[in-house]
């Protein structure tokens, strides 16, 4: 499930001596390791706003880590549509057919909805890719939290700046800010919901928002969400694409 939310976090984490200020890097790596898990079994939805139109899609999916996603959709209109992760490739199996996702296309969207496929499936650490700061404090829902601010160092970064509120107690990121060269923002997300799941308060309900677009936003939600359990192999295969 890092795969569906990889945008956010990823792996390690940096411990200061005691009675020691944390910099951004470190509140940055403390909040991926809050998320990462080893393998991960899912359902879930996107329900996809479109002024005063909405859309819902079902799926069910499996992960290791931030190297291997396999998604599949099982609502009606998109029934057998299959997304397959490894590492930094991605395909998609739809009717038959079967595409490879690379480049520019990365930054479409998935299914209509606000999340792009460079959003979904990002396997980067943000810290690999990003020059961390501490921007200050802010009361997010009632947490205080720190305000991690991103600039890219690296040209194949998906956003040139991000801005991330981590909770000062929880280590949990509730808000999240994207932006072009510009400065503009592009994007925005919320973490809604978390749920405590073999000893980790995993979020299970984020809102993205399309910034550039009217009243465009969708609400992603795990639903029957397992953690550390043991996944067959040929779950992660060409072959299952077709099956």
């Amino acid at each position: 499930m890092r795969n569906f939310l990889s945008f956010f976090f990823s792996l390690l984490c940096s411990v200061p001596a005691i009675g020691a200020e944390l910099t951004g890097l470190q509140i940055l790596k403390k909040a991926e390791d809050n998320v990462y898990v080893e393998t991960m079994v899912y359902t879930g939805e996107f329900v996809i706003n479109k002024g005063d139109r909405t859309f819902v899609k079902t799926f069910k999916g499996w992960s290791v880590g931030d190297r291997k996603a396999f998604v599949e959709f099982t609502n009606r209109e998109d029934f057998g549509v299959k997304y397959l992760k490894i590492e930094n490739e991605l395909w998609i199996a739809e009717e038959g057919d079967v595409v490879k996702i690379s480049g520019h296309l990365l930054k479409r969207s998935i299914m209509g909805s606000d999340f792009s496929f460079e959003d979904m499936m990002e396997s980067h650490k943000l810290s690999e890719i990003y020059e961390v700061t501490l921007g200050g404090e802010e009361e997010i829902r009632d947490k205080i939290c720190y305000i991690l601010e991103l600039e890219s160092n690296k040209e194949d970064a998906p956003y040139a700046r991000q801005k991330i509120w981590v909770g000062k107690e929880d280590f949990i990121p509730y808000k999240y800010e994207f932006y072009a060269l510009s400065g503009r923002v592009m994007k925005s997300a919320e973490v809604l919901e978390t749920r405590k799941i073999t000893g980790k308060n995993y979020p299970v309900k984020i809102k993205m928002v399309d910034e550039l677009r009217k009243d465009s936003f969708t609400v992603f939600e795990l639903k029957d969400l397992k953690l550390n359990v043991e996944i067959p192999e040929e779950i992660f295969s060409r072959k299952n694409l077709l099956e």
